[in-house]
């Protein structure tokens, strides 16, 4: 473990300058962030055989996040989803209690933090410690499934070495996977 300690505290220094532009204090750094509210409508329809029903669910993905400057290296990101039914639940979401009534399509409602993360950056070296997406390669094993209104995010610190001749490194000690069924439906 002191090894590992020390090679990350080496990386860190040998990884180069802060980025360029960022601001002059904390507070700069905060007021001077970006945020941005996203809507995202999604309609689904599901016709399983074997089920009497077809499924239908309409969606709607509010995203409310804020990213701030970089300050000495520091940033910080924080990110909020909702996810509501917009009219019917004709669908199992596995958290609606339609099981074996309709196909699943797993958008359950619910409000939950998607990702909040504290980033140290510099030119090669990037270290993120929070909630946050790991999207690795084509997302096959490691990823976000994207395709849904809820997002898988994970709580992890993560490392990124960029800058050697067309490799990344990448290494992440993920604690927990917050998946795609909501906070309130852990149990899937």
């Amino acid at each position: 473990m002191k090894r590992s300690a020390f090679l990350l505290v080496v990386a860190l220094l040998v990884g180069g300058n802060s980025t360029a532009g960022a601001a002059d204090s904390f507070s700069e750094a905060m007021t001077s962030g970006s945020a941005h509210v996203i809507f995202m409508y999604r309609l689904e329809n599901v016709d399983q055989d074997k089920m009497s029903k077809d499924a239908t669910a309409s969606t709607l993905k509010t995203r409310i996040n804020f990213k701030s400057d970089s300050f000495n290296g520091f940033s910080v990101f924080a990110e909020m989803d909702d996810v509501s039914n917009i009219g019917d639940d004709d669908f199992n979401s596995l958290a609606n209690g339609k099981a074996g009534q309709y196909p699943v399509i797993a958008d359950p409602d619910g409000t939950n933090l998607n990702q909040f993360y504290f980033d140290y950056k510099t030119d090669n070296v990037l270290f993120r410690l929070g909630r946050q997406r790991i999207l690795l390669d084509n997302q096959r094993y490691v990823g976000g499934v994207g395709w849904r209104q809820n997002e898988q995010t994970y709580d992890a610190a993560k490392f990124v070495l960029t800058g050697l001749a067309n490799n990344v490194i990448t290494y992440a000690y993920i604690d927990n996977v917050s998946r795609i069924f909501g906070p309130d439906n852990s149990s899937v």
